[in-house]
């Protein structure tokens, strides 16, 4: 018999992949009615309409809650999570749930988060207490996390965040990053397999690039991208771009990734490698450039050493692979040689991942089912802090 009846949002490839095992241990729970709500870059031919592949694995997809506007403007942006707001409204009026779990720092679910708090549905949140001064994400993760009852993060610095932001110690936890169970639950291809498939030179090096827009730049980031297209025009290896997100200046970056794979036959732009491909992506590649999460919370697991760029990720706990640089060519470019010599790779093994400890999917989905669903639960107090 179903005890409740619980609401998952996923709005991209990404936090789909950091969601999947939690969705899919309540997917087999007897006891649990799993709801599934898609949205965002999901729903995008653009961004390659992802929600398939939640088909794929098995979901059914209780409703789809269209909000994206085309633009590459900030106010595309706001109108989306107006538009998102009203949405998930109308799908939480319909579909009932007894709690909704939203997952990271992006305006979709801010969306989410806003019509269950208003709704007065309890809502739980993974991935907060994280620090990323350079990005409107920040703010977004922080006001999630003020109108979330549960918390689930991903280390103790987080969740110490988290209580200095008056939340209740008893409902939060620091289990790991559920996302890192994919890369100890798949194996990844064989490398000739791998290289085949994604049409690699097996005999060459394989750059990784993920470079998302940053919302809090002064510095338009299609410029900083270009100086990352500078910085590697003689890269004679194999060159990886992934799908950029729909931040503002993304899809002007996805135009410069085009003309860029169409002047240059080693480079190759893939949308979307699925998890396998995506896990065997950073088993093989030598190194990662850009400025994605991936680099500082999945890339430690493969020892992969990581030029991040900018101040996205500014803030945010990080292991010994990562290599911090500025926005300018000569500094991307500098990093990239220091991620390729062979003391600073030798210097990465055996080194452990602060993002993972073990058990995260069972820890989190035992919270999910027997915490009490009271007034009480949604009617949460501030708790101060001892400033002595």
């Amino acid at each position: 018999m179903k005890n409740r009846t619980i609401a998952i949002v996923t709005s991209s490839r990404a936090d789909y992949r950091y969601i999947y095992w939690v969705m899919k241990w309540l997917k087999e729970d007897e006891s649990i009615n799993l709801q599934v709500l898609v949205t965002g870059m999901h729903l995008s031919p653009e961004f390659g309409y992802t929600y398939k592949e939640l088909l794929n694995d098995g979901f059914e997809i209780d409703k789809k809650i269209e909000m994206l506007v085309s633009s590459n403007r900030a106010v595309g942006m706001a109108e989306s999570t107006g538009i998102g707001t009203t949405g998930f409204a109308k799908a939480y009026e319909q579909c009932k749930p007894d709690l909704v779990v939203v997952t990271g720092d992006r305006f979709e679910m801010l969306s989410a988060a806003t019509a269950a708090m208003l709704m007065c549905i309890p809502l739980a949140h993974i991935g907060g207490g994280e620090i990323t001064e350079g990005a409107v994400d920040d703010p977004i993760r922080h006001s999630i996390t003020k109108m979330s009852q549960i918390h689930f993060c991903s280390h103790d610095r987080a969740k110490n965040i988290v209580l200095q932001m008056g939340e209740n110690p008893s409902m939060t936890y620091s289990f790991g990053s559920p996302g890192l169970e994919d890369f100890y639950q798949i194996k990844p291809l064989l490398k000739n397999e791998f290289c085949a498939t994604y049409g690699l030179d097996p005999h060459k090096g394989t750059m990784l690039i993920t470079y998302h827009p940053v919302t809090l730049l002064k510095t338009s980031s299609l410029e900083v991208f270009k100086n990352i297209l500078l910085s590697i025009k003689d890269y004679d290896g194999n060159i990886v771009f992934t799908g950029v997100n729909a931040d503002l200046d993304g899809r002007l970056i996805n135009e410069e990734i085009q003309k860029f794979v169409k002047r240059k036959s080693n480079a190759q732009y893939i949308i979307n490698m699925g998890r396998q491909g995506y896990i065997s992506m950073l088993k093989y590649a030598d190194l990662m450039v850009g400025n994605s999460s991936s680099g500082l919370c999945e890339a430690p697991t493969f020892e992969l050493p990581v030029v991040n760029i900018g101040d996205r990720q500014k803030g945010r706990l990080r292991g010994d692979n990562v290599i911090d640089t500025e926005n300018s060519a000569q500094s991307i470019f500098q990093g990239i040689k220091k991620a390729q010599n062979p003391a600073f790779i030798k210097s990465l093994t055996s080194k452990k991942n602060p993002y993972y400890k073990g058990k995260v999917t069972e820890k989190i989905v035992n919270v999910l089912k027997n915490i009490e669903l009271s007034d009480d639960l949604v009617r949460k107090g501030f708790k101060q802090l001892s400033l002595t």
